[in-house]
C-alpha cells in the first residue's frame, strides 16, 4: 500500500503521511498527521485533563509498566541518554540549571530529609568511594590548594572565627582519645567542621588536626 485516504480531510495521502499505529490492520492511524496536528490543537485542554486524570487513575500500573521497560531496556535507555546528553549538552545544562533555579527550596528540603533519612547509607557509601579513589582526591585536593594557597588559608581563618567561640563553649570531651567511630565520622562527614565539632564535644581546631593526622597516616 503506497497512499490512504484520511476520514478527517477526505484526501488520499501517501502513507508517510500517516502516523505508524501498531494496533490498526495496516499498522498507520487513521486520521493523517496533519489532521491529527489540527485535532490536538482544538482540543488541547481536553486532551490534557484527560490524560491527568488518566495518570491518576492508572497511576500504579504506569510506574509498573515504566518499571519493567526499563529492566527489560536498561542498556539501550543508558546510551541513547548518554548520546543524548553528549549532543545536547549546553541545553541539558541550562534546562538543569533553570530547574534547579525554579524549584530550589524544594530540592534542598527534599536533599536534607534523604541525607536524614539515609545517613548510615550515605556515609558508607561516601566512605567506599573514597577508599576507591584515595589517590585521586589526594592529589586534586593537594593541587587545589597549591593553586587557591590564600583564599584557602583566607576562608579557614574567616570560618574559624565566626565558629571559635561556639566549639570552645561545647567542647565538653577536649583531651578524651578520639574513638574509631569518631575518626570515620570526622573522614566521611561533609558537615561543617563547626557542625561535627559540636556533635562530637570537641573544638573545631582539633576536628581540624584530627583530620589532618588521619589523612598523613592513611597516605604513608
Amino acid at each position: 500500500m503506497s497512499d490512504k485516504r484520511c476520514p478527517g480531510c477526505g484526501e488520499v495521502k501517501a502513507v508517510e503521511a500517516f502516523s505508524r499505529c501498531k494496533s490498526s490492520k495496516d499498522g498507520l492511524y487513521y486520521r493523517c498527521k496533519a489532521c491529527n496536528r489540527r485535532y490536538r490543537e482544538a482540543n488541547r485542554e481536553a486532551i490534557a485533563e484527560y490524560q491527568r486524570r488518566y495518570r491518576e487513575e492508572n497511576r500504579e500500573a504506569i510506574a509498573e509498566s515504566d518499571r519493567r521497560y526499563y529492566e527489560e531496556n536498561r542498556e539501550a535507555k543508558r546510551e541513547y541518554n548518554r548520546r543524548y546528553r553528549e549532543a545536547n549538552r549546553e541545553a541539558v545544562a541550562e534546562r538543569q540549571r533553570r530547574y534547579y533555579e525554579e524549584n530550589r527550596e524544594t530540592l534542598q528540603e527534599y536533599s536534607r530529609r534523604y541525607h536524614e533519612e539515609n545517613r548510615e547509607a550515605e556515609l558508607e557509601r561516601l566512605r567506599r568511594y573514597r577508599e576507591a579513589n584515595r589517590e585521586t582526591l589526594q592529589e586534586y585536593s593537594r593541587r587545589y590548594r597549591e593553586e587557591n594557597r590564600e583564599a584557602v588559608l583566607e576562608r579557614l581563618r574567616r570560618y574559624r572565627e565566626a565558629n571559635r567561640d561556639m566549639t570552645l563553649e561545647t567542647a565538653t570531651r577536649t583531651g578524651e582519645p578520639y574513638t574509631p567511630a569518631e575518626d570515620a565520622h570526622i573522614l566521611t562527614s561533609n558537615e561543617p567542621d563547626a557542625a561535627i565539632a559540636v556533635e562530637l564535644g570537641r573544638t573545631m581546631v582539633s576536628i581540624v588536626n584530627r583530620r589532618r593526622t588521619l589523612r598523613k597516616k592513611a597516605a604513608a
